[in-house]
């Protein structure tokens, strides 16, 4: 068994998160539909790795919030089984930027809240990204 620690940002903008979609090349879940995160690199601060994945996925700077979910979970990745632990955060976009698809993402979409079940999203990232709503109406008054 391996173990992956991940990162993922919930960028939040006026009523808004984004999503990016993964290419149908892209070995793991093509096709689905995700806020921006990756891997996080060995002994890179979380902070700075959830940064630098939106800005390689997204091409947008963006700065943290704070950190609204953290999960871990034991699934098949590329026929190994992993041990994912991913911490989630909420990012604030700087202003004058838009999105530019990047690093096997193929498109991108701002969404409400009542659209996610328009889109191929896992379970996981579900969760993730209803979690990440909450925590802005809980937070973000």
């Amino acid at each position: 068994m391996q173990q992956r620690v991940t990162v993922s940002g919930f960028i939040y903008d006026q009523g808004k998160t984004l999503l990016l979609r993964r290419g149908l090349q892209e070995s793991f879940l093509p096709g689905h539909w995700e806020v921006p995160g990756g891997k996080l690199e060995l002994g890179e601060d979380p902070y700075l790795g959830v940064l630098r994945e939106v800005r390689e996925e997204a091409s947008l700077d963006c700065e943290v919030i704070g950190i609204h979910h953290v999960w871990g979970d034991v699934t098949d990745y590329k026929g190994e089984e992993t041990h994912f632990v991913e911490i989630c955060f909420i990012l604030k976009m700087k202003p004058g930027q838009s999105v530019k698809p990047g690093d096997g993402m193929d498109d991108s979409a701002w969404i409400i809240k009542s659209d996610i079940g328009k889109y191929k999203i896992s379970q996981k990232m579900m969760e993730e990204i209803n979690s990440g709503f909450a925590w802005v109406a809980k937070n973000l008054k």
